[in-house]
């Protein structure tokens, strides 16, 4: 079964936690990805994927993922 994740930003510890309790609540693992300096690349990604479907005709539907490796 895959989980779905969503990532968050803050600088603000309590913020992060109200969000992760909301967020799992969903039913989806709650990604800690750092401060709001973080934000950058997660725009920068979408910007990337915006280009694909525009220009390249990749699927809208195609979604980032996290890969984990079990050891």
């Amino acid at each position: 079964m895959t989980i779905q994740s969503f990532r968050r930003f803050s600088n603000d510890q309590t913020a992060k936690a109200t969000t992760a309790e909301l967020i799992e609540n969903l039913g989806w693992e709650a990604v800690d990805v750092g401060g709001l300096d973080q934000a950058l690349h997660l725009e920068h990604m979408t910007l990337l994927w915006i280009k694909m479907i525009r220009l390249q005709g990749a699927n809208p539907y195609t979604v980032w993922a996290r890969l984990t490796k079990n050891t």
